[in-house]
């Protein structure tokens, strides 16, 4: 099994060193020669979003909060799993009312205006606030180290993220009249990225996490088409590793249909059957967002173990940013 390196405290800092890596970093800022880039340049292409997703057997809720650099956006999503029927909210704001700190472990802050903030201290990330119909007072808490990912961009670009899976989750979410408490079981992904990102971008990713048969945790994170794959990672019994290449096999015309997902190495062969689809068709003449991101239901093997129906997502997505 490959041994990875702890996180470097400054991953920005030159030499920027590339590759896969365990834990989080200190912090993500940028060293003032890294970039290499001018302030307007800059401001166009660095970009920076937490991202989280948990579920229980009745419920699944997600969202993120993303700062453009020229304007802020969040979202959050629940889907009642019995019945496929999805809830969604939205916010779009000024660079000045968003904020992505430069901190991905403890000591996280994510906030847009008073609507939504995210925050991590001692392994414990909540998540509180409301979008439309959407509310949520969440929190996931670490069963094992995150894995960081330090990857070049086209154009001179770099990215880092930290992949956190098999957490465990706790909370309420709350559906116009109705609250809804997260069950003992249930389980969540963090997503924490910060770089100087290509104008075009697209990847295809997936990730879940739920528990085996024994009651270990188990959870992955895969990427194709982004990050050189440099993020994707397994977490079983609460230990990350990384793994191979990540291949997606889905119909783009229908992604409500099963989406399948394997690695090149054999580690993972999993199969996705989605309970509701979030989709986004966005264009704002500099910016647009096209992507499909189904919820649902992974079953197959992960390194050589049963899964059998854990929640997670899946996304194709297409961004000019």
């Amino acid at each position: 099994m490959q041994t990875l390196d702890p996180a470097a405290p400054r991953p920005f800092d030159p030499p920027i060193r590339y590759g896969t890596f365990l834990g989080a970093c200190r912090e993500t800022a940028f060293a003032p020669t890294t970039s290499g880039l001018g302030r307007l340049a800059r401001l166009l292409r660095e970009k920076r979003w937490q991202y989280f997703a948990v579920a229980d057997e009745a419920v699944a809720v997600g969202g993120a909060i993303v700062d453009l650099g020229y304007a802020g956006n969040a979202f959050l999503w629940a889907v009642e799993r019995e019945t496929g029927l999805l809830h969604e909210g939205e916010k779009l704001s000024l660079p000045t009312a968003v904020h992505v700190g430069d901190v991905p472990g403890d000591g996280l802050e994510a906030r847009i205006g008073g609507s939504l903030a995210i925050r991590t201290a001692g392994g414990r990330t909540e998540v509180v606030g409301r979008l439309g119909a959407v509310e949520v007072a969440v929190a996931l808490e670490a069963a094992g180290e995150a894995l960081t990912a330090v990857a070049p961009v086209e154009g001179g670009g770099v990215n880092v993220t930290c992949k956190h899976a098999a957490l465990r989750g706790s909370g309420s979410v709350v559906l116009g009249e109705r609250r809804l408490e997260l069950g003992q079981g249930a389980s969540g992904i963090l997503d924490y990225s910060h770089g100087l990102l290509a104008r075009e971008t697209s990847w295809r990713w997936a990730a879940g996490a739920g528990r085996l048969r024994d009651g270990n945790p188990i959870g992955f994170n895969l990427v194709e088409g982004f990050n050189q794959g440099l993020e994707n990672g397994i977490w079983v019994r609460g230990r990350p590793r990384p793994v191979g290449a990540a291949r997606f096999t889905w119909d783009p015309k229908a992604p409500e249909a099963p989406w399948q997902v394997t690695t090149d190495d054999g580690v993972v062969d999993l199969l996705l059957e989605v309970e509701a689809v979030r989709r986004k068709d966005l264009h704002l003449g500099i910016a647009a967002s096209w992507y499909r991101q189904p919820v649902g239901r992974w079953t197959g093997q992960v390194d050589g173990q049963q899964v059998d129906g854990i929640f997670g997502v899946a996304e194709d997505h297409k961004a000019r940013w």
